[in-house]
């Protein structure tokens, strides 16, 4: 195959080329093989859950209700690997960045496990209103898409580092500083370039709204 759409969804899509072989019989069958990934985009804005109604049901104790009759699915087993050269892309909530790395799909057609990880060839994040270059950071499948990001931006007298952290679906953001700082005071030094004590009632409310932002309290995360 070359160049399939393998993913199609909102918060993935993956392109890739293949080499691989189909075998069974009546009782299963086995796909296995590698595939190169020709691109791939994660969005983290569409990976965020969604609002789901709650709808009250309630059952007719008169009524019976003869169970459906559904043929057993085929059971096919997955024994693949797909390799990621680059051109993996991951967006979205102040991040924009190029990945590389390889990934195991085992389990069934019906339920694939994926493993491995993707490491960062460039990228930025956009935090707060400034630039952090993405430094050694990781993008690990299994169970879920898990972040281990960071970020690093430099002032003339402070190193800081804003790491992403958790599940794609729930992202946590941690800051930090060399020399170490409290992060209000990281925040001021970022933002204005000068310590906290020395901003103005503006100056304090952007702050504020700012460290509102990295405790996710105005709902709207990062970016």
């Amino acid at each position: 195959m070359n160049g399939v759409k393998l993913v199609h969804r909102d918060d993935i899509e993956v392109l890739a080329s293949a080499d691989i072989k189909a075998t069974g019989d009546e009782a299963g069958g086995k796909i296995s093989g590698g595939l190169t990934v020709n691109r791939a985009e994660l969005n983290l804005n569409a990976a965020l859950p969604p609002s789901v109604a709650s709808v009250e049901v309630e059952n007719d104790p008169g009524r019976k209700e003869e169970p459906a009759e559904t043929a057993p699915a085929y059971p096919m087993t997955l024994d693949l690997y797909l390799d990621v050269p680059g051109q993996a892309f991951v967006r979205g909530r102040g991040l924009d960045s190029e990945w590389a790395g390889r990934l195991d799909v085992k389990g069934t057609a019906d339920q694939p496990i994926v493993t491995g990880s993707l490491n960062a060839v460039r990228g930025q994040l956009d935090l707060v209103g400034k630039s952090f270059d993405i430094k050694s950071s990781s993008v690990s499948f299994g169970g879920g898409v898990s972040l281990n990001i960071a970020g690093v931006h430099t002032t003339d007298d402070l190193t800081v580092t804003a790491e992403v952290v958790g599940v794609a679906s729930k992202p946590e953001i941690r800051l930090s500083s060399v020399p170490a700082l409290p992060r209000d005071e990281v925040l001021s030094r970022v933002l204005f370039g000068t310590g906290k004590g020395n901003l103005g009632p503006l100056e304090a409310a952007q702050l504020a709204a700012a460290a509102a932002e990295l405790s996710g309290a105005t709902g709207n995360g990062p970016g």
